[in-house]
């Protein structure tokens, strides 16, 4: 492991469903620059938890798929850490950044960081982050791989539709100052619905504008 950082405990939770090509890669890679890899298998068809524990991960399994930000909550419910990470399982978040996204947080320059390649990947996902930014010091905040204090994320509702905006917004809410940081984007091949989702995103970043 390579986190340099005395007396300061991090974790990482991964989110994953039937992401058995790549979990195993992951979480070896992540381990390396956190203290333990927390991967929450949401009901997946396929060898994901299997491979994650073969990995060194603990491994959580929702019975049921209960999606993106549940799955992020299972994970956070059983950190114990200093530091909490999260980080997709399909490979477009490059472990090596974990320590430029948890340095801040360890300086006590900040208490949420999020990263960032750049432009959003998807238009309706960058409306989003357009709207909420009208409130927050953050251009994207729709890029899964962020840091943040353990126990700000255990006060973080994981409310919404998808983590693009809105968790920033409660975060703000309950007075964490947030930063973002660049990092890498390693795209995946990988089919890209229209994010559909987002309009009802959008209907949960109005409200948390408003303070609700």
């Amino acid at each position: 492991m390579q986190n340099c950082l005395k007396n300061i405990k991090v974790e990482v939770v991964i989110p994953a469903r039937n992401e058995v090509h790549t979990i195993f890669e992951i979480v070896r890679k992540c381990l390396e620059y956190v203290d333990s890899a927390i991967v929450v298998d949401d009901s997946s068809s396929d060898d994901t938890a299997e491979e994650a524990v073969r990995a060194g991960a603990y491994v959580i399994q929702h019975e049921t798929k209960q999606g993106y930000l549940k799955s992020l909550k299972s994970g956070v419910d059983v950190c114990s850490g200093d530091i909490v990470v999260f980080l997709d399982a399909d490979g477009e978040h490059d472990p090596r950044d974990i320590q430029s996204l948890i340095n801040p947080i360890a300086s006590n320059f900040a208490d949420f960081v999020f990263g960032t390649p750049g432009k959003p990947v998807r238009l309706s996902e960058g409306i989003i982050c357009l709207v909420a930014s009208l409130r927050l010091p953050i251009v994207n905040t729709g890029f899964g791989f962020r840091a943040l204090r353990t126990d700000l994320a255990k006060q973080i509702p994981f409310r919404g539709r998808c983590g693009c905006g809105l968790m920033a917004l409660d975060a703000q809410k309950l007075g964490a100052r947030l930063i973002e940081v660049q990092v890498s984007w390693l795209p995946v091949s990988k089919k890209r619905r229209i994010g559909w989702f987002h309009l009802i995103q959008f209907g949960w970043i109005l409200r948390g504008l408003a303070g609700l």
